[in-house]
């Protein structure tokens, strides 16, 4: 019998026990298992709880609560209320893959999981990638999603025995792209990545020392030369890549484990806890290629309960806009478009859209559900359509 909680109908119920739906003989009936393990506002047991769950029959009864679901429908709306306060950690028990926010991954403390979306950028995920291989150390896994290229892409992904590829036969949009890739991830930090940045030495490891040493931050983004907002470092200067690194290293050694809060990160290089996917999910697939999604998640994210930061001691540099070129799409048609995606979704008036600026901090005052602020990702086997070659983890994980 598998566990699923189903994250999207569910809250708070006056009752010591979680209702669950079943699979098995009892699909579609609610049940209850006789635990006061999974409380709001406790730090869930949830090896315990899992067990409870999907314990032995003879040993813990789970009766069926009389009639289908259909029949309980305020029983779910209470659940509903109640979900929401959970931890996220309920979303990612390794008990069976929730049918709501996530699938349930195997998380290797540790490990970052790297996500890179490429469309006939052959020549940039080039250098992407060999940047990754000069300048990261810590123990990492890579995940390349490739939308329809035709420029050779694959041929050259190909090569890699450790990294993952997932081959779309079309775009599908960099945010449905880096969704199917969290399937594939199992690092406890994931960072997303565009296919035309360049890492540079121990950039990863001040990234992940900043999550340790700030366990409320679940996001974090590196300082760049090509980004707006405050990632922006304009007199960044340099011709070729040891000019690069050498700026990289002046970067982290006058900003060294300096960080600050904000309320907006982009998305060009975006570390994120595996924790925060469990409990918003992925990026919206509404913003088709790309364009105002790391807005929408920035903004989801904080509505759940985690900041975000800039790592000042972290440089990674951007080519920018380079997918717009290489896919043939037009940038600025982009943007327009996503900008009334994201403004109808938000809800900023009319009379508010003639410049693309939102108040952040009214924005996210907002109360959670995961209904409204979480967007599903896809499991494994949803992927069946899509070719996918599964590369070798590295050993230390």
């Amino acid at each position: 019998m598998a566990l699923r909680f189903a994250c999207g109908l569910f809250h708070r119920l006056p009752v010591p026990f979680p209702l669950v739906t079943m699979d098995g003989p009892h699909s579609g009936h609610l049940a209850y298992a006789s635990t006061n393990e999974l409380q709001p506002g406790k730090e869930p047991n949830l090896d315990r709880a899992c067990r409870i769950v999907l314990g032995d029959e003879d040993e813990i009864p789970m009766p069926v609560l009389g009639g289908q679901v259909r029949d309980h429908q305020r029983e779910f709306q209470q659940v509903r209320r109640w979900l929401d306060e959970l931890q996220p950690a309920v979303m990612a028990a390794d008990c069976g893959r929730p049918t709501g926010v996530a699938h349930a991954v195997k998380v290797h403390k540790g490990l970052t999981s790297l996500v890179i979306p490429n469309l006939n950028g052959s020549d940039h995920v080039r250098r992407c990638l060999e940047s990754i291989s000069k300048h990261t150390k810590e123990p990492h896994e890579i995940i390349v999603i490739d939308n329809g290229s035709t420029d050779g892409s694959l041929e050259y992904l190909r090569r890699f025995e450790d990294v993952t590829v997932i081959e779309n036969t079309e775009n599908v949009g960099a945010p449905m792209a880096r969704n199917q890739a969290v399937a594939f991830t199992s690092g406890d930090v994931v960072v997303f990545m565009d296919n035309d940045v360049e890492v540079t030495p121990g950039w990863l490891g001040r990234l992940r020392k900043h999550f340790g040493e700030h366990p409320t931050v679940g996001l974090i983004g590196p300082r760049s030369n090509y980004v707006s907002g405050p990632q922006l470092i304009p007199e960044a200067n340099y011709s070729d890549q040891q000019e690069l690194d050498w700026f990289a290293n002046g970067v982290a050694a006058s900003n060294s484990g300096r960080i600050s809060r904000t309320s907006r990160l982009i998305l060009f290089c975006l570390a994120v806890r595996q924790e925060v996917l469990q409990r918003i999910g992925g990026f919206d697939p509404a913003y088709g290629h790309w364009g105002f999604e790391d807005d929408d998640y920035s903004l989801r994210a904080q509505i759940a309960g985690f900041q975000l930061a800039i790592a000042h001691d972290v440089f990674i540099h951007h080519s920018g806009s380079q997918t717009s070129k290489t896919g043939g799409i037009d940038y600025g048609a982009l943007l327009n478009r996503n900008w009334q995606v994201f403004c109808d979704k938000w809800g900023i008036p009319p009379d508010k859209r003639q410049e693309m600026v939102y108040d952040a901090n009214r924005l996210v005052s907002r109360q959670f559900t995961v209904s409204e602020h979480s967007v599903r990702l896809p499991a494994r086997e949803e992927l069946g359509h899509v070719a996918v070659r599964v590369g070798r983890r590295p050993a230390t994980a």
